[in-house]
Formats: structure tokens, C-alpha cells, sequence
């Protein structure tokens, strides 16, 4: 297939997809009562952004630091030290205590299993939450260097990093102990280290183990493996395929090595891979319920037999949907795209997690006409980055890598955090569209 050709498809196939985030993000805020403050708020942030990367000139990782590290400086202000959590999150810190017997819910949500360790080396929930915002700031830094290795202008890599540190949902979300934070960070730097190959072999390996661990915190990381094939397919470097092939290799050696040590320390049968539950969930009502979440019960019947398990809950999927007692496929995907890329709204996560002091003094639900524009910006960001590359290079990874996503959560559970993972994919995108704007303005705007 020549190249021109996959662009044009690619292009048309992945302007179908930000059309569909775009518009569910438009369907989305049309529901907010937009104020004045939230569109003047948010061309101010937009505007700094825009004027401090072409400001910034030296010692720009220190700046990216600082100007990420002050505003979860000033969240923790507001918040104080009294943060607890909910939910699953709850569930992992009182888990993270009882090691290293995991719990039959764990066991069987393997998925977990990584951060629950990780929270036991975590000696306080606000540590915990310090953390997430020192990971958050790191996560900036590496975004920066790995837009300066893929190419791209020093102000470009600037712009990438502010515009992910600055998300509002991703700011405020610091405050619940998630292992999104570090799967970030992880992801980054193994991206960072794979390019690094390109200079020196023995970094390959090292970036598939990275991502390993950046996995066992989200599986959604062999995500970027699969992406990065298919650009090398498109775009084939004998060193790169093989440095890849090594990354690969390093990667699931070490994922079967994490799940084989945690079996044989705790005594316990695990779960590798609950992929049923997502499916049954994904392909039935599309976000958990009571009614969906059946999983676990069948795992304890069968006495955490979890084949047997696995296999009664598919065949219970496919009696269901032959006997027409969900949604169609089509009226399903519109739901769970709404719900997915609808909105960005994890104010509810983080109020849940503060005082009654701290939550009448944030009023954080305000803001949310604000948060809501940011991201919806963003995505147009994304929209125009899939326009405006005319390459196969790290922003068309970065494309692939969102695409991949998307179809993913079509299959799968849905939940509007889940997508946090991609924003500094998407900010890179974002900022990528306005070097090449500035570059090669429209027509309208040449002097």
C-alpha cells in the first residue's frame, strides 16, 4: 500500500473518530449552563499557555516542573490534609494492608493487583496523594522530552506539557489515590526509551519492562505496542522492528513473571485475565451496575474456577443479546461513546474524597462549564492534528494509540476516567496542530 494511499485512509478513518469525540463532547456541554466566566476563563488559560511556550527558552523542564507543581500546590491548600477515599479506592488501601493474602476481590479483579502493592509501600492517604501529584509533574517533563525526540520545536514540547499538566479533571482528580497517575508516568517514560533506542540497543528492553509495570497498573499500555506496529508496518526501520519485537518480548515475559510471583507468595489462584466481566458489561448495559456485575459471584460459586466462570457469563452474553433484552449494538456504542467522551467530569470522584469543610470551601462543581471547555478544546486540538500531519511519525502513533482506544471502550466497560490515560496523547496532538498552523497558516490569516 504506497503511502499516499494510507494516508487518505487513515486520515478519513480517523477524522471519523474525533468527529464522533467532538460531537459527543458538543452533545455534552450543550447541557451546562455556559457562563461567561468559564469561556473568559478558558481562553485566559489557553492564551498563557500559548504565550508562555514561546517565553520559555532555557531550563524549560524546570519551568515545566514549576508551572505544573503550583497548581496541585494550591489544590492541596484548599483540600488540607483530610482526604479519604471511596469506591474501588477504598477497597485497594484496606487490601494493601492485608498482604500478602489479596482478598477474594482481588483475586479475581487482577487487574488491581499492581496497585494494591504499590499502595502498601504508601504510608498515608495525603502522601499517597502528594504522589500523585509528583507523578503528574514528572509525567509533564517526559511529555516534553519525548515531543522534543519525536521532532518537534522546543515551544511545541512546552505547549504539550502545560496543556496536559493544566487539565483541570486531571488536576483535580489528584486526590484520589488511582493508578492512573503512575501508569502515566510509567507509559512515558517507556515511550521516551524506546525512542532512545534508535541511538543505543539496550534501551528496548528496558522500555518493554517499563511498560510492563506501567501495564500491571492499566492493561490499556500493550495499546502503544500495538500502535507502534502498525506504524512500523507503514513505515518499515529493520532496527526499530527489531527493538520492538525485543520490547514486546521483555513485556509479557515480565507480566507473566509479576502474576506467577504474586500467585506463588500469597498461596492464592489468580485471575490473569477478567476479561469477561468487561465484555459482559461492555456489550450489555455498558457501564457496571448491580444487575451486570456478576462476575464475582459466579467466581466464588464455582469455587474460583474462573474458566468455568468465564465461560457461563459468555454464554449468558449471548443468550441475551439473541433474545433482545439490551439495546442494540448501535444505540449501546452511541450510549457508551456519550458516556465515555461525553464529558469530563471527575468532580464527583474527588468532592467524595474531601471534608465537609473542604467541599464547602472548593465548591469544586462550579468550575465545571470550565473543565468541560478545556477538554472540549483539546479534542478540536486533536480534530485539527488529524488534518494538518502529512507524516507517519509520532503524532500519527499518537492518533493510532487513540483510535485504539476507542475502539476498545466499544467492547468494553465504559467510565468517563478511563480516558485519562490518553491526555498526554492528546495534548500532544493538540500542540502539534499548532506548530504546524504556525507553520503554514490558513490562507485567511498570511500577510
Amino acid at each position: 500500500m504506497s503511502e499516499k494511499v494510507f494516508k487518505l485512509f487513515g486520515g478519513c478513518f480517523f477524522a471519523f473518530f474525533t468527529l464522533v469525540w467532538v460531537g459527543s463532547a458538543l452533545y455534552g456541554w450543550y447541557f451546562l449552563e455556559v457562563d461567561v466566566f468559564s469561556v473568559l476563563a478558558l481562553a485566559a488559560v489557553m492564551g498563557m499557555i500559548y504565550w508562555l511556550s514561546g517565553q520559555i527558552k532555557s531550563f524549560a523542564p524546570l519551568w515545566i516542573a514549576l508551572l505544573g507543581l503550583l497548581p496541585r500546590t494550591l489544590l492541596l491548600g484548599v483540600v488540607g490534609r483530610e482526604i479519604t477515599q471511596v469506591s474501588d479506592f477504598g477497597a485497594a488501601m484496606e487490601a494493601a494492608q492485608m498482604l500478602p493474602q489479596l482478598g477474594d476481590y482481588f483475586r479475581v479483579f487482577s487487574t488491581w493487583i499492581a496497585h494494591v502493592y504499590y499502595l502498601s509501600l504508601v504510608p498515608s492517604v495525603f502522601f499517597g496523594v502528594c504522589l500523585n501529584g509528583g507523578y503528574a509533574v514528572l509525567s509533564g517533563v517526559l511529555l516534553y522530552w519525548l515531543v522534543l525526540q519525536a521532532g518537534f520545536e522546543r515551544r511545541t514540547a512546552v505547549m504539550a506539557a502545560l496543556v496536559f499538566l493544566w487539565q483541570p479533571s486531571f488536576l483535580l482528580y489528584t486526590t484520589v489515590l488511582s493508578p492512573e497517575f503512575l501508569h502515566v508516568a510509567l507509559g512515558l517514560l517507556a515511550m521516551n526509551l524506546f525512542l532512545l533506542g534508535r541511538k543505543w540497543a539496550g534501551w528496548y528492553p528496558l522500555s518493554g519492562l517499563v511498560l510492563c509495570l506501567s501495564g500491571l497498573l492499566r492493561n490499556v499500555a500493550v495499546i502503544y505496542l500495538i500502535a507502534c506496529a502498525i506504524v512500523l508496518l507503514m513505515k518499515w526501520h529493520k532496527r526499530t522492528a527489531t527493538g520492538l519485537l525485543v520490547a514486546a518480548v521483555c513485556y509479557l515475559a515480565a507480566m507473566v513473571g509479576f502474576y506467577g510471583a504474586v500467585a506463588h507468595f500469597s498461596g492464592q489462584t489468580i485471575d490473569k485475565s477478567p476479561m469477561a466481566h468487561f465484555l459482559y458489561v461492555g456489550l450489555t448495559d455498558g457501564v457496571w451496575t448491580p444487575e451486570t456485575s456478576k462476575y464475582f459471584d459466579y467466581v466464588k460459586e464455582s469455587g474460583f474456577d474462573f474458566e468455568q466462570a468465564s465461560a457461563r457469563l459468555m454464554k449468558e452474553l449471548v443468550q441475551e443479546r439473541s433474545q433482545g433484552q439490551w439495546l442494540s449494538f448501535w444505540e449501546l456504542f452511541v450510549k457508551k461513546t456519550a458516556v465515555c467522551w461525553g464529558n469530563d467530569d471527575y468532580v464527583s470522584f474527588t468532592q467524595n474524597t474531601l471534608s465537609p469543610q473542604a467541599k464547602e470551601k472548593a465548591q469544586l462543581a462550579r468550575f465545571f462549564p470550565y473543565i468541560h471547555g478545556y477538554y472540549l478544546v483539546v479534542l478540536l486540538g486533536v480534530v485539527l492534528s488529524a488534518l494538518k500531519n502529512k507524516k507517519i511519525n509520532m503524532v500519527f502513533f499518537a492518533q493510532v494509540s487513540l483510535v485504539g482506544f476507542t475502539l476498545l471502550m466499544l467492547l468494553s466497560e465504559v467510565q468517563p476516567r478511563y480516558k485519562m490515560v490518553l491526555y498526554p496523547l492528546m495534548a500532544f496532538c493538540g500542540a502539534a496542530a499548532m506548530q504546524a498552523l504556525r507553520d503554514n497558516p490558513p490562507r485567511l490569516f498570511r500577510r
